[in-house]
């Protein structure tokens, strides 16, 4: 069994340690042992499997991500944190290739590290799933209609719980979310991922803008100035995502257009993620590499989820055995091809079930809604068992 409340670092400075220390010692978590190279870290995890695991990479950075692959790979219930004293581009890509939740800078140990640990160890036994829902929707292509999906799948998931979603727009060249409902304000995402304090509840609250009483939007840099748009800290967003989660039944983030390092870092923190797009030859290949590209991330096949959009048997496009051929038999949700309904709601700034309830599309979105509904509380009844 996971310990979830002690962890292991591995540092041979022993201000490090002094300092990782320090920062704990008023806290539930506690530091199991110290380790000096990765052999000493793998027997602990072996006699011991902790939660979280802190590992000082200096001052080898790069020698050390190639050999802590393999223990990231042995030992999947543990979540590592790296740290190192320089934030580089190329060192984070590689931490996050070799499987590392996070990258911690070591000046900022006394002010990141505890809530770093509070939120991985929260989703360390029940893979990412903490508070709330969180479903990722990616684009296999431009134009597939993911952010359709987006909103109304947001929609749905609300009218479904009775409580509350919001959708987090990342799609920084358009922001879509708040043109297709019709709203508006002053600060979006880039401000909260830019703030300077923690990333609390309060924060989020007076950020989102409002559609209705149940259904919010953090909304795009593009969407609050299309002309000079604030650039996004994804270093910052998985800690925004977990206030999203304590904040609202579900959080749907339409991740269109966003790098492979990140699709794949959202992949592992949500309850499920969705590739979107056509049944053409350019979506198919696209949603294949997309799939193998983030399973190669370490992110768990059964997680993905394929949805087909604008789906009609009767259109000229790839056949489904094709399809089904191409992308290794993998489950396909299909949503037909109702453009009028779609285009609609778009022109009208309304989801489908204020714009077009009874219509086939938005049906099939609501059994999409549905099965993501039934699919998390049979994981977390599993887990809970």
């Amino acid at each position: 069994m996971v310990s979830s409340k002690r962890i292991l670092v591995l540092t041979n400075e022993l201000a490090v340690a002094d300092r990782v220390s320090s920062v704990l010692q008023h806290g539930e978590v506690e530091i199991a042992a110290v380790c000096s190279d990765l052999p000493e870290l793998a027997s602990q995890l072996e006699r011991n499997p902790l939660g979280a695991v802190l590992v000082d990479i200096d001052p080898q950075p790069h020698y050390m991500l190639s050999r802590l692959e393999g223990v990231i790979s042995q030992f999947d219930q543990t979540r590592f944190v790296v740290m190192s004293q320089d934030l580089q581009q190329d060192l984070m890509l590689d931490a996050m290739n070799a499987g590392a939740r996070h990258f911690l800078v070591k000046q900022s140990i006394q002010t990141e590290l505890a809530d770093v640990l509070q939120r991985l160890l929260a989703n360390g036994s029940s893979n990412g799933r903490h508070g709330g829902g969180l479903i990722t929707v990616l684009s296999g292509s431009g134009g597939c209609g993911a952010t359709t999906i987006s909103v109304n799948l947001a929609s749905e998931l609300q009218e479904s719980s009775s409580g509350q979603s919001l959708i987090v727009d990342l799609d920084t060249s358009y922001g879509s979310i708040a043109t297709y409902l019709g709203v508006d304000g002053n600060y979006g995402l880039a401000d909260v991922l830019m703030y300077d304090g923690p990333i609390d509840a309060n924060l989020i609250s007076s950020t989102v803008w409002h559609y209705n009483e149940n259904l919010h939007v953090l909304a795009s840099p593009a969407s609050v100035d299309f002309s000079q748009p604030q650039p996004v800290m994804y270093d910052h967003l998985e800690r925004a995502l977990a206030t999203c989660r304590q904040s609202y039944d579900w959080t749907v983030v339409d991740a269109a257009r966003v790098p492979i390092d990140v699709a794949a870092n959202l992949a592992m923190t949500s309850t499920m993620t969705f590739i979107v797009g056509q049944m053409s030859v350019k979506d198919i290949r696209t949603i294949r590499s997309m799939r193998q590209a983030l399973m190669q991330r370490h992110v768990p096949g059964d997680s993905l989820r394929v949805v087909i959009n604008r789906y009609s048997r009767r259109s000229r496009t790839v056949p489904m055995k094709d399809a089904q051929k191409a992308l290794g038999d993998v489950p396909m949700e299909l949503i037909g091809n109702d453009f009028r309904s779609a285009i609609g709601g778009i022109n009208f700034g309304k989801p489908l079930s204020e714009f077009a309830a009874r219509t086939s599309l938005r049906r099939d979105i609501r059994e999409l809604a549905e099965m993501v509904v039934q699919s998390t509380a049979q994981t977390d009844g599993v887990k809970a068992a």
